[in-house]
């Protein structure tokens, strides 16, 4: 008998067993359910997992925002702009990191914001590689790149993208506002 998958019940698929009857070998058939099932609950781990991740991600943000908020009450004059500015960055990435977490698939543009900004800022940090805190920085922020984007493959991150490719291509949102 093959068994169907129905959120948390199982179910005998009737239907099934009756086609399983009818032919030679049903092992394809068992083989194809067994698959999809064992797909979707795949998908739930690897939505766990890169929830995992992605929260990781953002504690070490959220410690960066706190060493940020530091170093701008301990700078002096010549500094507070470019420490503010850093600081402020750390807030707005802890804010990716929480948006993609809580939303992976709804948040279309912002796990390519954070790979452009990353991936720019860990090569930048490599090619200064004597500079103060640039090992650092490359090491952090590589982590950042290498966790983000097994945590974008693991909840397909670019289908966000797919409501607004699928309002262009129906001309959804090129209709007047007021008619």
């Amino acid at each position: 008998m093959i068994f169907h998958s129905n959120r948390a019940t199982l179910k005998p698929s009737t239907t099934s067993a009756r086609r399983s009857r009818n032919r030679t070998s049903a092992a394809p058939e068992m083989t194809a359910v067994r698959n999809a099932a064992n797909l979707g609950r795949r998908s739930a781990q690897a939505d766990r997992i890169a929830r995992v991740l992605t929260s990781i991600n953002a504690f070490l943000t959220l410690i960066a925002l706190g060493h940020g908020i530091y170093r701008l009450t301990q700078a002096p004059p010549d500094e507070l702009i470019v420490q503010g500015w850093r600081t402020f960055g750390f807030l707005v990435f802890l804010a990716f990191w929480v948006m993609v977490t809580i939303w992976p698939r709804r948040t279309p543009g912002a796990w390519e914001l954070m790979f452009v900004h990353k991936v720019a800022i860990t090569t930048f940090a490599l090619a200064l590689a004597g500079v103060p805190e640039a090992r650092e920085t490359a090491m952090v922020d590589g982590w950042l790149v290498v966790s983000g984007a097994v945590a974008y493959v693991l909840t397909r991150g670019w289908t966000a993208w797919r409501p607004l490719i699928d309002k262009r291509a129906t001309g959804a949102d090129l209709a007047p506002a007021h008619a």
